[in-house]
């Protein structure tokens, strides 16, 4: 299942907020983000991020993805168009220096290797290219693989398994041809050589732009089947699901994701539930097992929550079936979010006091006497925490007048530290192992 906070509030998607101005959901195997007025983001959860504007907000729009103008080529406005939209904080970096990754690279008139100037060209005009044959194996100078050229002179060494799986974008009568009208493949298809060289070949870098392209062939409603079966790249997936190239966007589910309206419209790659589960999140499982979906958010089974003014404390049972009671926070409480979770909490810290005579007075408030000449543990947390851990033990000794007591030693052990406050001497021992 997947967490998100909305106003640092911890919630499971799908989300409706606004209500339904906005949508947030997973697509497959991506999240998608949709507006009311036509506006989709899309992103993959690593390194595909796709917006999708409606042809009303066409010229009405600035920033690194530019106006959107409907014909004519793309122009940058200054030389330094993407820095000019970066966003100037601390981490905010110009270039790479001497750190830049290296593969392949030559530039024209380097003369590192005995070849044909121009190879293949990889920038490839009129949306595709049939890449078969076209390349020659170079050795030398410190390169193996075929030569690419990437434009301005610069060109690229890759493995001839490499250029073939990376071919695939292109290539005009492959998988991918059906969506070369609806998405130019040229930027994906040189990126994919690209990136392959300066990771070495590494065939996830491969499987990443294929997958890349598939997802954007399918959000512009192009089916995209069959292209994994003759690459290495194998979609594992979680238990009770299986994969499929072109399932449905509204497979049963717990929570709805969707109008029912779309249902018929999207065909997109992923895990698909088998026969008889249902979707919760990313998992798949069986029907009576579902939380519950109330006022665009979904809980899980047996999850305790509040309304938005604390007026109702409810739990989710299951299958949608929601028990509420009447509550109120108390007069020293108040309605909040504390680590994403809404509920009534202390409006400001609170005290617990020892004092001698063995008088205390609880956190709540409560107050009571205990005489006794003995160690008592004033606080510790219940339950094992990641990264927290303490101990208050107060030390009552008997004192010159009868019946009375006073603190002699106060112990406090928070983590690996032991810390022991006794009259004026305060002593710190870490904990061995």
């Amino acid at each position: 299942m997947t967490l998100s906070h909305v106003n640092k509030e911890r919630l499971y998607l799908p989300l409706k907020l606004g209500p339904g101005k906005v949508h947030i959901f997973t697509f497959g195997m991506q999240l998608v983000l949709e507006t009311d007025f036509g506006l989709k983001v899309a992103f993959d959860w690593n390194t595909l991020l796709l917006l999708t504007l409606p042809r009303r907000l066409y010229n009405a729009t600035c920033g690194l993805c530019q106006g959107m103008p409907l014909s004519s080529p793309p122009t940058f406005t200054t030389n330094d168009w993407g820095m000019a939209w970066a966003d100037r904080d601390t981490f905010c970096q110009v270039g790479c220096g001497d750190s830049c990754p290296r593969c392949g690279l030559v530039e024209r008139g380097l003369g590192a290797v005995d070849a044909p100037l121009l190879v293949t060209d990889a920038n490839v005009e009129d949306g595709a290219q049939n890449v078969e044959g076209g390349g020659i194996n170079v050795e030398g100078g410190g390169y193996t693989g075929i030569r690419f050229h990437l434009g301005d002179g610069l060109y690229v060494f890759v493995e001839p398994e490499a250029v073939r799986l990376c071919g695939l974008i292109a290539d005009r009568g492959g998988v991918f041809a059906r969506c070369h009208s609806k998405v130019a493949p040229a930027f994906f298809y040189q990126s994919c050589l690209q990136d392959t060289c300066l990771d070495q070949g590494a065939p996830e870098t491969i499987c990443n732009w294929l997958q890349i392209y598939t997802s954007t062939c399918q959000t512009q409603g192009v089916r995209v089947l069959g292209w994994r079966s003759d690459t290495p790249c194998v979609l594992t997936c979680p238990a009770n699901s299986h994969y499929s190239g072109c399932m449905s966007v509204c497979q049963p589910q717990c929570a709805p994701a969707r109008g029912q309206r779309e249902c018929t419209q999207d065909c997109v790659e992923g895990c698909q539930c088998d026969q008889g589960y249902v979707l919760n999140g990313k998992g798949c499982i069986l029907p009576q097992n579902c939380g519950c979906y109330t006022d665009g958010k979904y809980y899980e089974p047996k999850q305790l929550f509040w309304n938005g003014d604390c007026t109702k404390r409810c739990q989710c049972i299951g299958r949608n079936l929601i028990q509420c009671d009447p509550r109120r926070c108390k007069a020293e409480e108040e309605c909040a979010l504390h680590h994403g979770v809404r509920g009534c909490f202390a409006r400001r810290s609170q005290h617990c006091v020892a004092s001698g005579g063995g008088v205390f007075r609880t956190f709540d408030g409560a107050s009571l006497r205990l005489p006794a000449s003995c160690s008592f543990v004033l606080s510790t947390n219940c339950h094992k925490l990641p990264d927290l851990s303490f101990q208050l033990i107060a030390n009552f000794d008997k004192w010159s007048t009868p019946n009375l007591t006073t603190i002699s030693h106060a112990y406090l052990y928070i983590n690996e530290e032991n810390i022991l406050i006794s009259g004026s001497t305060v002593k710190v021992r870490r904990k061995e192992g």
